[in-house]
């Protein structure tokens, strides 16, 4: 997968996250203090195969299933409140996607848009904070990591999807 798409996922989920606080204080604030709502975002990726389909004829929603969406769920349960679990997979995958690359015509990579050369991510350019093997239910120990941030060094470009505002 393009590096973008993956860090679009981990942006995503941090935007998410800081949404779903920003609504929940604001709701204290006209509350009164100390009425915080006990509703929290968390948010599982994983990584693998997937498969999706239009369900049924009347009232017709599309569906996402298999064993990556299953480990995703699992991993969104496990995580801590405001938290962005992954696997060590997702990692990985972001490991091995080059960002800021284009193929000219010969298949040599060239910086594209006055962009610097290809870079691969790096674990370092997430803000990560390893939680060890954890048991997931029908997977067994998996090597998870939680993830609290982009460091401001690291940030991705900015994106079509992107909506502006802060990227952290």
């Amino acid at each position: 997968y393009p590096y973008e798409y993956l860090a679009g996922m981990v942006t995503l989920g941090l935007r998410m996250i800081a949404t779903a606080n920003r609504f929940f204080d604001a709701l204290a604030r006209h509350r009164g203090a100390g009425t915080r709502s006990p509703f929290y975002l968390r948010v599982g990726i994983a990584h693998g195969p997937a498969a999706g389909a239009v369900v049924g004829m009347i009232r017709a929603f599309y569906c996402i299933y298999g064993d990556t969406i299953n480990t995703a769920a699992r991993l969104c349960m496990m995580a801590n409140r405001s938290q962005i679990h992954c696997t060590s997979a997702f990692i990985t995958q972001l490991g091995t996607s080059s960002r800021y690359q284009t193929q000219d015509t010969s298949g040599r990579a060239q910086a594209g848009d006055g962009v610097a050369a290809a870079r691969q991510f790096a674990p370092s350019d997430l803000d990560m904070t390893p939680r060890g093997q954890l048991e997931v239910k029908g997977k067994g120990l998996l090597r998870t990591f939680d993830i609290n941030g982009w460091n401001r060094e690291a940030l991705p470009p900015a994106q079509s999807w992107s909506r502006g505002g802060d990227d952290s």
